[in-house]
């Protein structure tokens, strides 16, 4: 008695068959292989010239800009100034909440009980108008405003401490 896999099976093919199935599977492979393997290999061959060309572009473009930031600060000579100035309408925004001080090249702010989204917005507001060259803070002793949430966590807090930030150098 012979199973259906036994009348189908390799062993019941001619070898003329068996041949044919070969080279079929021999041509998937083929091309399963170059699909996964050479194919995309091929590809980045053929266009890395152009890729390569396009990076080298977008390099220099950066380091173009980089060099304008880099002497934008000598190209005006109100730096100082300029970030003096807006660091004191900060402060001034924060009203009670802050005072400030001036020392050669820094500039202190003692805030005291400011509410953190204030304080986030004082220092995005610092850094992207004052263009301080660096900031450090350190503020403690936050008190919550609301109680404490079901898994403990309060949102709104108050803040007190001293942010000093770095200015640009003066221009003689």
């Amino acid at each position: 008695m012979t199973t259906p896999w036994h009348r189908h099976g390799w062993r019941a093919r001619t070898k003329r068959e068996q041949l044919a199935m070969q080279c079929g599977l021999g041509v998937l492979l083929c091309v399963l292989v170059w699909q996964l393997l050479m194919g995309p290999a091929w590809h980045t061959w053929l266009h890395s010239e152009k890729t390569h060309a396009q990076l080298d572009k977008q390099m220099a473009q950066m380091q173009a800009m980089q060099q304008q930031w880099q002497a934008l600060p000598q190209q005006n000579g109100l730096a100082f100034e300029s970030s003096l100035h807006a660091l004191q309408q900060l402060v001034a925004a924060l009203g009670e909440e802050a005072e400030s001080r001036q020392t050669q090249a820094q500039f202190h702010v003692d805030v005291n009980d400011l509410s953190s989204q204030a304080l986030a917005q004082f220092l995005v507001s610092s850094q992207a108008h004052a263009r301080v060259r660096e900031a450090h803070w350190e503020v403690v002793n936050s008190t919550p405003v609301n109680p404490p949430a079901e898994n403990g966590q309060t949102t709104n807090r108050r803040w007190r401490g001293q942010l000093v930030f770095d200015l640009p150098p003066q221009s003689d």
